[in-house]
């Protein structure tokens, strides 16, 4: 019955309805995965049955879409359930930016070691991106941020200079993404 519903959200989202023999719809959201016809979500009055429905979702962590249909006539349908999702506003905390045991560097190091110490407590860390003014890193792409990684709170990422980076200290620029597309950013500094 339900589609076009995300494993995560960070906003609203708009679940696409597919119904036959129904002329209005009640349709809400909340953290049980089986709704009643006695939520206290549910709105007071029928809408006409539309195609999609846009829906808001409120609290942290997993939610459900739940709908119920009624006919010309006055029969209502059982609620229906939509799978679960993750609702999560919350960005990443990067709580540390630790370079070859130290913060600083000299650049043409081929085999430099970034440690990257992030969590996210609802929808969980996804990938990591690095960058250095100047593009003086060799570009790496997005770091995938793996189940191991969540565990451990840490990924270590390994990455070289250009061959035009300039000598000196060096500034390496951090972006955390949760599954849910929530961003943080930090830097070695």
């Amino acid at each position: 019955l339900f589609s076009g519903l995300n494993p995560y959200y960070n906003a609203n989202a708009t679940v696409t309805i597919s119904v036959t023999n129904a002329s209005f719809m009640k349709v809400w959201t909340n953290q049980t995965a089986v709704g009643t016809a006695s939520d206290t979500q549910i709105p007071e009055n029928w809408e006409p049955v539309a195609s999609s429905k846009q829906v808001s979702f409120t609290g942290q962590g997993t939610q459900y879409v739940h709908a119920m249909f009624m006919d010309n006539v006055g029969n209502i349908s059982e609620v229906v359930n939509s799978a679960a999702t993750i609702y999560d506003t919350v960005v990443p905390t990067i709580s540390g930016v630790v370079i070859n045991s130290g913060d600083s560097f000299t650049n043409h190091k081929a085999n430099n070691t970034i440690r990257v110490s992030v969590t996210d407590a609802t929808s969980g860390v996804t990938k990591l991106t690095l960058s250095c003014a100047n593009n003086e890193i060799t570009p790496i792409g997005d770091i995938t941020f793996t189940a191991d990684d969540r565990t451990a709170g840490y990924k270590d990422i390994t990455f070289a200079f250009t061959e035009s980076a300039a000598d000196g200290v060096k500034t390496i620029n951090v972006t955390a993404t949760d599954f849910a597309g929530n961003t943080c950013a930090a830097s070695n500094d």
